[in-house]
């Protein structure tokens, strides 16, 4: 996905949209994603967070640290104006978000992972950012701060991990 998303960058938005998606940030808060939330010596970025999640600082891994920092760049020269990373400025939250997952389904087709009987979605890739997290940290509280969950058990569910179980023995 990430060879697909680089076509036209930084003109384009496509990379820096997977890239703030695989740093775990949501649709509702790649949808405001500002040059400003970027702080790209330190390697992070910082998401205000939106109604389901919780406001936040994630590390950049260095694929994001560069692909955002060329779409900062592109936009500080070409468009002054236009502050957000990813979608309009002038655009209204729910068009934002929905523009933001319309991007990620073009990136999705084009790498060939999304087609007419399987489709991939923006949740699909927050499911294996919260693996990841969980294998490099082996902590779920870390997966619900990186991911802005308030709930363990959303961690959880993200990291396809069974973590509570009833008293028959079963998986809850």
């Amino acid at each position: 996905m990430q060879f697909h998303s680089e076509r036209g960058m930084p003109a384009t938005r496509d990379a820096a949209l997977l890239a703030l998606l695989l740093t775990g940030l949501h649709s509702a808060e790649i949808a405001i994603a500002a040059t400003t939330d970027l702080d790209l010596e330190a390697c992070e970025i910082t998401t205000a967070g939106a109604t389901y999640t919780e406001a936040r600082t994630c590390p950049l891994f260095d694929w994001a640290r560069y692909v955002l920092g060329l779409r900062r760049t592109y936009l500080t020269e070409k468009h002054p104006a236009q502050r957000r990373l990813v979608v309009n400025i002038r655009s209204a939250p729910h068009v934002a978000q929905s523009s933001v997952g319309s991007g990620f389904g073009d990136i999705a087709r084009r790498s060939g992972l999304s087609t007419a009987a399987r489709k991939v979605e923006p949740r699909d890739v927050t499911r294996f950012v919260a693996t990841r997290i969980l294998d490099e940290t082996g902590s779920l509280s870390e997966v619900a701060r990186r991911l802005g969950l308030s709930s363990l058990d959303s961690a959880a569910g993200y990291a396809g991990l069974q973590w509570k179980t009833t008293r028959g023995g079963g998986t809850a």
